[in-house]
């Protein structure tokens, strides 16, 4: 019985040894990649650095950024949040990345979701200190759930992509350049795009989120990054839809409250009294052929959209 007894535990603490290993130090497969913080850590320095959702990752063109001249990186992952968005900025400050100029993407509904892990590829990005400090900002009153988010954060997350890893890694790393995806997206039919539900979304923005929102913006100034957000292009079912429209607003008084610059498709709606920290981009947000559905970008649209978003800048990004 003793025998047994000393192989169970022998197994088990094989098994949290490899769990902290793989959770504390999975990055380092990363390093040389086309994508993530890791790659961008080993780079050292970038002019411009666009953090964002699926939203940036569909929506910011790397080949065309490219003609500028600069360094661009783009950090996209699905959902992506204020939160998490702080997580990843302060992990690549705190590896001594210097960064000139950040895009934050300004996508209203992550910014009015709860905190949560919405692609666990990313922590294969960090160390066990940023995991653990991530599951403990998202537990919730229920044990069960937070037991659950526990196991997917420490012990599942990302095994299978691991587990197949010399195979996975180059498929993956050959639809990322700098970051940014050279996939090419097939526009959706108009027909289809008048179809599509435009998300619900109402109230205030989390406070979580606020909270973080303003790490963010603290943490860029501290480290003498510009710092502006960028509205993609909705397709005109989003961004005339009065909802989204009012949630837009209620995020941009919270930029201007806090002093920090943006940039809006012009298409839907313009302030009046606007300052010089608000720019403009005309987009034509009723052409299906720039659009996938209501929020993300065709291929089409995403050069478009880049070329617009670069000549806002004044030829200067």
């Amino acid at each position: 019985m003793r025998k047994y007894i000393t192989m169970i535990l022998v197994v088990l603490i094989a098994v949290v040894l490899i769990i902290l290993i793989k959770d504390e130090f999975s990055w380092n497969l990363l390093r040389n990649a086309n994508y993530g913080m890791p790659a961008l850590v080993e780079k050292g320095y970038v002019d411009n650095l666009y953090i964002g959702s699926s939203m940036f990752r569909q929506g910011i063109d790397i080949m065309v950024l490219e003609e500028n001249g600069e360094e661009n990186y783009v950090l996209a992952y699905n959902g992506n949040q204020p939160v998490l968005e702080y997580f990843q900025l302060k992990n690549i400050v705190n590896s001594g990345v210097r960064i000139q100029n950040l895009y934050v993407d300004l996508y209203v509904y992550s910014a009015w979701a709860e905190p949560k892990i919405s692609d666990e590829k990313m922590l294969m990005e960090y160390g066990l200190r940023d995991t653990w400090n991530q599951w403990k900002l998202f537990l919730k009153d229920d044990y069960k759930e937070n037991v659950k988010l526990f196991w997917q954060m420490f012990v599942t997350g990302n095994n299978e992509l691991l587990l197949t890893w010399p195979l996975s890694s180059k498929a993956i790393d050959s639809i990322f350049y700098k970051g940014g995806s050279v996939n090419k997206p097939v526009a959706t039919s108009e027909v289809e795009l008048n179809n599509m539900d435009v998300p619900q979304i109402a109230g205030e923005m989390d406070s979580v989120q606020i909270e973080y929102l303003d790490k963010l913006i603290k943490l860029a100034k501290s480290n003498n990054i510009n710092i502006v957000f960028i509205e993609t292009p909705k397709y005109c079912n989003m961004a005339n839809h009065e909802a989204y429209i009012e949630a837009v607003k209620k995020y941009i008084d919270y930029l201007d409250n806090e002093g920090v610059d943006y940039i809006l498709c012009d298409t839907t709606w313009r302030r009046t009294g606007e300052g010089d920290r608000v720019r403009h981009y005309a987009f034509e947000n009723d052409k299906s052929a720039y659009y996938v559905d209501n929020g993300h970008l065709s291929y089409e649209g995403r050069v478009e959209f880049t070329r617009k978003l670069y000549a806002s800048f004044g030829g200067n990004s």
